[in-house]
């Protein structure tokens, strides 16, 4: 064998070790994920019956937030017309004042005019 092949046999006894060296690496990673995740791993067919229950129980929450949203319209419609009231009621104590402050513009005004006239 020539000078050239002993070169490439040398770099690719190189690439080999840093071959042997990654995989080994990747190795005592996956050793590390096991240990970390044991007892974590959860079978595919648990999972999809996980996920099946999960998507029941949100159906069923939509139908009775539907139902529920019927009625909830009913109730705010209620609260709505108890606030227009409530409004309403805490107006009239205004009218009062509007009527005093009216009374009083007129008589300013009898003044002025007793008061030019005279």
């Amino acid at each position: 064998m020539g000078n050239e092949n002993y070169e490439r046999l040398a770099v690719v006894e190189e690439q080999i070790k840093q071959l042997e060296v990654v995989i080994s690496d990747l190795r005592n990673d996956i050793r590390e994920w096991q240990k970390k995740s044991e007892g974590v791993y959860i079978p595919r067919q648990e999972l999809t019956e996980m996920f099946r229950s999960r998507d029941r129980s949100i159906s069923e929450l939509r139908e009775s937030l539907k139902s529920a949203a019927n009625q909830s319209d009913i109730v705010d419609i209620k609260n709505s017309l108890k606030e227009l009231k409530d409004e309403n009621a805490s107006k009239r104590p205004l009218y009062a004042a509007w009527a005093g402050v009216g009374v009083s513009a007129l008589a300013v005004i009898v003044t002025i005019i007793t008061l030019i006239a005279g």
